[in-house]
């Protein structure tokens, strides 16, 4: 069934479709389960604002991204936008991922560069095993030709990753700046519509490094780069994990940690796929596995049953 903006279909390749769109629906449920919470509880709007953020970031990042380039191209989910380009769990990906991401890392009460970098590296960690069961189960296919997808990592371009940590980290300096400042009313929601371009912005600023190492050619040291780069927004953060400024709350570690056993089990019922996989693309299983260790960790220190600040 189709719309004009809009199209339903009523089959999918098999039940990881389903299952990764109940995953994400949940994941916003919970989203703005908790923000309406935060803004009951302390009477600022901040966590509702930063919701939103995430919302028009993830729309904006991803349409501009369909008419801008053709390096990848998302499989048909039973909700589809956009002539079939957008799918609804695309859609609902960032308000359920980056919102928790972000007020997860906010707990630790970091300066600001800190936090947004230690966001990035747990945003990006956490993304990971996404990143490489996609392409296995085929929920969408990377142009292997296009110049902006090498080199690959496996199954994942080094430019996927690389995009995650900075415009991730860029994100979160943009909504601590703007959202966590004592926003007014009046300016509240032109912040909202500002934060794509500002986040835009500040990842093109941290992608600069990246981009002339492409440019060159230079694919190992660009790897090198970001392994390094992670590294340090790892140690940022772990040295900052030491004081949590609130106790725990079950309500915000829920899905970091249903996201990981999710995907964790999805992995788990297709493991024919990745360990025979013909034609299909495989990611890094090793990667995955620590990409899942790193997340659960940081979501745990993140939730002590006493605040520790």
């Amino acid at each position: 069934m189709s719309y004009a903006f809009v199209s339903f279909h009523a089959d999918v390749p098999d039940d990881t479709f389903y299952a990764v769109q109940a995953l994400m629906l949940g994941g916003a449920v919970l989203s703005l389960a908790h923000a309406l919470r935060e803004r009951r509880r302390s009477g600022s709007a901040a966590a509702l604002l930063t919701l939103a953020g995430c919302f028009v970031y993830g729309l904006v990042v991803d349409v501009s991204a369909y008419y801008t380039s053709s390096s990848f191209r998302h499989a048909e989910f039973t909700v589809m936008f956009l002539n079939n380009r957008l799918p609804l769990y695309i859609a609902l990906f960032y308000p359920a991922f980056m919102y928790p991401v972000y007020m997860t890392v906010r707990r630790f009460a970091l300066p600001r560069i800190v936090e947004a970098f230690g966001v990035g590296f747990y945003g990006g960690a956490t993304y990971l095993i996404f990143d490489n069961l996609g392409p296995l189960l085929r929920w969408w296919r990377w142009d292997t030709s296009s110049s902006f997808n090498k080199p690959f990592v496996d199954s994942v371009p080094l430019t996927s990753y690389v995009w995650f940590f900075t415009f991730t980290a860029a994100f979160a300096y943009v909504a601590r700046r703007l959202f966590w400042r004592g926003a007014t009313p009046r300016r509240a929601w032109v912040s909202v519509l500002a934060t794509p371009v500002l986040t835009y912005l500040g990842g093109a600023v941290l992608f600069i490094p990246f981009d002339v190492l492409a440019a060159c050619h230079a694919y190992t040291a660009e790897g090198v780069l970001y392994v390094l780069t992670m590294a340090a927004a790892g140690w940022a953060l772990w040295h900052g994990m030491r004081s949590v400024v609130a106790s725990r709350d079950d309500l915000l570690a829920l899905f970091p940690l249903a996201w990981v056993l999710g995907l964790a089990m999805i992995y788990a019922a297709t493991q024919h796929l990745w360990r025979h996989p013909g034609e299909r693309p495989v990611g890094n299983v090793t990667a995955v596995a620590l990409g899942a260790a790193l997340s659960v960790a940081i979501t745990l220190a993140a939730h002590p049953r006493r605040a520790t600040g």
